[in-house]
């Protein structure tokens, strides 16, 4: 006979809110990190597109939706996933719209 675990609440799915507060803590996260990096960034890599996941570093790339791709590839969702241009004169631009049940995460659109 197979145990079953009694309290179904322990295997229930996040509720919205939670998942976007979640997502919201990775991509501070995120944002906290590229503006602790983007002094080296300047030197080692200008100009070119950076991803992270909270704090960890997915990769450096010369687009945008090259690094995108590499991120789905990996299965990582898209709302975890901070994108920026290592550039002077920046700070993140993520911005959420905090409506409609969403998870509510949309990235700002610069140049690919």
């Amino acid at each position: 006979m197979v145990a079953m675990d009694e309290n179904p609440s322990a295997q229930q799915e996040p509720t919205d809110q939670q998942r976007a507060a979640e997502i919201r803590a990775l991509i501070d996260l995120a944002c906290e990190t590229f503006r602790r990096e983007l002094p080296a960034l300047l030197e080692s890599n200008p100009e070119q597109w950076i991803a992270y996941r909270g704090s960890e570093r997915l990769g450096i790339g010369h687009t945008k939706g090259s690094l995108l791709d590499e991120c789905l590839k990996r299965d990582i969702s898209n709302e975890e996933i901070l994108i920026e241009k290592i550039v002077t004169g920046i700070e993140p631009m993520y911005a959420w719209w905090p409506s409609g049940g969403s998870t509510g995460a949309k990235q700002a659109d610069p140049e690919q």
